[in-house]
């Protein structure tokens, strides 16, 4: 269903801080770019609102609070439900932990059609065991309200999954994770960003053949920062070593004192802040380390391979998934000083060995992480979203439609059969194997409008010898197709849609006209409506084509109207020289 051609498509974004709005870097450009109207809901607080407006989309501002806040908090959630009732769309995606709640319960309550909900990591997995059992159950009910829930990590999907019992169509992760990937034209280890580097490093007085470990995120005591501090001041003085933090304190999870003292006393640490290009101090650092205690997926390690660092981090979910054991880095447990000092020590000895694993983490990005392939997943995660609620509203639809027509034609029904019956006897009813949705064949119900008379070859005389007065009377009322009404019930067909053809002709359709299948067939369609059989196959596949990729349930009532209409002028029932239409003998026939 890739294939099909929407319409634009109305996308609301929300998070809490605007400083989150770093998880979609590229990606609102490029949606837009495919047809995507984008709307961002979230506190101004960080900077990057009018980095969003550059890019294309409506800004909204909303005041939220990162920490729990009960009054803040309800304020927060009626505006973003007066919001929600005021705006409708397609898709409603909400990601970090505060703007996740209060904005998807806002979404659901307002009856937003699909909510997404961007999973990016077990926030509460380290918190004291009254905090973590009630995010645990906020996080549950979330997971159960929204339409999809999609981790950036399959160790985030299988911990939910088996925490959660969520349906497993309901819970995705996209390729091998992350929720955005690496953008490689600007993670590419080029002279300039080298130049770059070897500036920072003159700058921070670091000597050109010392070993800069590296580290780039939030400064947080769930990242590790306590245990990579402490290490490296346990063998710094043995080696020429230097740790660069890139990044900056928060107040929740706070760093004790202690370590913010020692990282602001130790000459060889360099603490440089949050940069908004933090590109060249890649290039200035020659080991990367992440020893967190959880993660969702952690970017800044595909970051570091993208720039042919060797990577140390933990054995966690979000983090071991970014890193080939061996190949690209180096897992050790999580809060294990020991282990870390070790694998640095091991690192800051062998260059060949950081070298080796540094290359090899670049082609794994290059395979896995590329952001282009991440975009493209997610595009086709939400064109699928949007288009299976479509689909089940025009199965509604068609339900409907279909029982409102059996029982308006019942009288009809009942005429039929028993003229059928009386003038050409049994059967009543027309039964062949068609090719429906997806390729798959199933039996089409119709009323018998032909006898079943053989030549003196045993086989079946033509089309237009075989078709009866009654018959003709039928197809030209239309008639004919009110059984279809039983398959459309079925969930075989659709009240609209390309009509469905015979098994023999899969064969000879070109891998073009066989998109005609990603729809459901139908009783009536765009092809009918503009010729019925007067027209070439390949007009009507033209037609048919078409109609898979501009769809809607307001082109299907059109379309009912129109046949309606036609019907009753008795237009394009038959092809020239043919009772009903021509085989269809390929393309080339």
């Amino acid at each position: 269903m890739a294939s099909m051609k929407m319409s634009k498509k109305s996308l609301c974004i929300v998070v809490t801080h605007s400083i989150s709005l770093n998880f979609y870097r590229g990606q609102f450009e490029f949606f837009i770019k495919h047809g995507f109207d984008i709307t961002v809901v979230c506190d101004p607080r960080g900077g990057m609102q009018p980095t969003a407006k550059k890019a294309g989309c409506k800004v909204v501002s909303l005041h939220m609070d990162r920490p729990l806040a009960l009054v803040s908090d309800l304020i927060s959630f009626a505006r973003l439900n007066l919001f929600f009732f005021r705006n409708r769309f397609d898709l409603v995606e909400v990601s970090t932990p505060k703007a996740s709640l209060l904005a998807g319960m806002a979404a659901w309550i307002s009856c937003q059609p699909v909510i997404i909900y961007t999973h990016r990591g077990v926030y509460y997995e380290t918190q004291a065991p009254g905090r973590k059992k009630l995010f645990s159950l906020l996080d549950f009910l979330l997971c159960n309200l929204v339409s999809q829930v999609r981790c950036v990590s399959k160790g985030v999907k299988d911990y939910l999954f088996r925490q959660f019992h969520i349906p497993s169509d309901k819970i995705v992760c996209l390729l091998e994770g992350s929720d955005n990937g690496i953008d490689l034209s600007q993670w590419t280890l080029v002279s300039d960003l080298e130049k770059q580097g070897e500036l920072i490093r003159q700058k921070l007085k670091i000597p050109k053949k010392d070993v800069v470990i590296g580290y780039s995120g939030r400064l947080v005591k769930d990242k590790g920062i306590c245990e990579l501090v402490s290490a490296f001041e346990s063998f710094s003085e043995r080696y020429r070593a230097h740790l660069l933090l890139v990044g900056c304190y928060e107040q929740q999870d706070f760093v004790p004192e202690s370590i913010r003292v020692r990282i602001k006393d130790n000459p060889n640490i360099h603490f440089v802040g949050w940069q908004d290009n933090p590109v060249p101090y890649f290039v200035a650092m020659n080991i990367f380390a992440l020893p967190s205690y959880r993660e969702g997926f952690n970017n800044t390690i595909i970051q570091a391979s993208a720039m042919q660092l060797p990577v140390v981090t933990t054995d966690v979910f979000g983090a071991r998934e970014a890193v080939l054991d061996g190949v690209t880095g180096l897992v050790i447990p999580k809060r294990n000083e020991k282990a870390l000092i070790v694998v640095l020590e091991k690192l800051i000895n062998d260059s060949a060995f950081r070298e080796k694993l540094g290359k090899a983490g670049r082609k794994h990005v290059e395979q896995l992480f590329d952001s282009h392939k991440i975009w493209a997943a997610i595009k086709d995660n939400y064109e699928g979203l949007i288009l299976n609620r479509r689909l089940k509203q025009k199965r509604i639809f068609d339900f409907v439609g279909a029982c409102f027509g059996l029982v308006i034609f019942f009288p009809i029904l009942i005429v039929f059969s028993l003229l059928i019956l009386i003038f050409m006897g049994r059967p009543i009813f027309f039964r062949q194997q068609r090719l429906g949705y997806k390729q798959r064949p199933f039996v089409l119900y119709k009323f018998r409008t032909m006898r079943t008379t053989y030549d003196s070859c045993s086989k079946l005389l033509p089309d237009e010898q075989r078709l009866t007065w009654l018959g003709k009377i039928i197809r030209r009322t239309g008639l004919d197709e009110i059984i279809g009404f039983f398959n459309v019930l079925k969930g075989d067909m659709s009240l609209v849609g390309p009509r469905p053809l015979l098994i023999e002709y899969l064969e000879r359709y070109s891998p073009e006209q066989r998109r005609r299948h990603d729809m459901l067939p139908g009783i009536t369609g765009w092809a009918l409506i503009h010729g019925r059989n007067a027209i070439s196959w390949e007009e009507k596949f033209k037609y048919d084509l078409w109609y898979v990729d501009n769809w809607s349930l307001r082109l299907d009532l059109k379309i009912l109207l129109i046949t309606i209409w036609k019907i009753l002028k008795g237009e394009g029932l038959t092809q020239k020289g043919h009772a009903t239409m021509e085989e269809f003998k390929g393309t080339g026939g």
